[in-house]
């Protein structure tokens, strides 16, 4: 499992990455809402764990950018404010909320339990079935030439597909995109 971890505070990072790493997971770590949306416009993570107030006091600000995304992540948020209410959380696509303090141990059964309730994030769930059939053939290294005369398309309907892949997967270049992709299936 690949999760990034959102919050301000070294100790809860630092208890919650300890956590997780037992389990087998690949933890990228911020400390700020920006730098949290930066690194969400190049990584696809297969779960989000947000503390909802940042310094930058502006509440919810990753939760807005993660619910622009064409998929719907595994997101849980943390919180220590008793103002922060857990139907507002809801209402933003999050699928667990939990406050703080909490037992590290209960954050990973808790991620656990909603992930293995919706499943694993899937390409084949984002991507059209043409998409699918055309990224294949990229990650073979074909050209989008040899890919169009394979399928009988044009070569700007496969640099049109090729684009929409790159975007919807987050990716800059054919090499993040693949990289991205091994990530997801492997």
């Amino acid at each position: 499992m690949y999760i990034l971890i959102a919050d301000d505070d070294p100790v809860i990072v630092e208890i919650l990455t300890a956590e997780f790493k037992k389990s087998g997971a690949e933890i990228v770590v911020t400390h700020t809402s920006e730098d949290a949306i930066n690194i969400c416009k190049t990584e696809i993570f297969d779960a989000y764990i947000i503390d909802m107030l940042m310094p930058e006091g502006r509440e919810g600000h990753i939760l807005s950018y993660l619910a622009n995304l064409r998929w719907v992540p595994l997101v849980m948020v943390m919180t220590g404010y008793a103002n922060i209410s857990a139907k507002n959380v809801y209402n933003n696509n999050v699928q667990a909320f939990i406050r703080k303090p909490f037992r590290p141990v209960d954050m990973v059964h808790s991620i656990k339990f909603h992930w293995a309730e919706r499943g694993k994030i899937s390409i084949g769930r984002i991507l059209t079935d043409r998409e699918l059939e055309i990224l294949v053939l990229i990650s073979t290294g074909k050209s989008s030439k040899e890919i169009g005369n394979q399928l009988s398309l044009s070569i700007r309907t496969i640099e049109k597909h090729r684009e929409n892949i790159l975007n919807k997967l987050g990716a800059k270049n054919t090499a993040q995109l693949i990289s991205k992709t091994y990530r997801q299936i492997g």
